[in-house]
């Protein structure tokens, strides 16, 4: 394996890795620290974004993506599995399929499944775009428990 194909392979699990740091952390600002700051964020399916009103053809930036992230006061990823990472080096480009097993405050858990497909810099140290395909039913179920907790909240202060 060359030294570039392990760079490569050790970013996708550290980029995957950073969001169980930031909800350990509750730092949403963590879950780019493996992104150069011009990175493109690229979310989907278009099914997903269809359900929550968002654009088929959703971009982020880093700074939209965090506030996007979550209620990080609601739950944390507790543990994560990177499988499958497929390096193509010499294009400098990634895929993995993850899973984050994430625990709520109110005892329940919940698991998102995510493809990722990355573009990265010279050295394979930075990501400079990426494609976040999320398991509709786990997205939306999750998004729905987040609204449903932050109701809950809102009504109890």
């Amino acid at each position: 394996m060359s030294t570039l194909e392990q760079t490569i392979r050790n970013t996708v699990q550290e980029f995957i890795k950073s969001y169980a740091d930031a909800t350990k952390e509750k730092k949403p600002h963590l879950v780019s620290r493996c992104c150069a700051d011009d990175c493109k964020r690229h979310i989907g399916p278009p099914a997903f974004l269809a359900h929550v009103g968002a654009p088929p053809n959703l971009t982020m930036t880093n700074a939209q993506y965090e506030a996007e992230f979550g209620e990080l006061s609601l739950y944390t990823i507790t543990s994560f599995k990177v499988n499958n990472i497929t390096v193509d080096a010499p294009n400098l480009k990634a895929a993995a399929w993850s899973t984050l097993y994430c625990d709520f405050i109110d005892g329940s858990k919940h698991d998102r499944t995510h493809a990722w497909f990355l573009d990265f810099n010279e050295d394979g140290t930075k990501i400079v775009e990426l494609y976040q395909h999320n398991d509709v039913q786990e997205a939306v179920d999750f998004r729905n428990l987040i609204q449903s907790m932050k109701k809950a909240r809102a009504t109890q202060d």
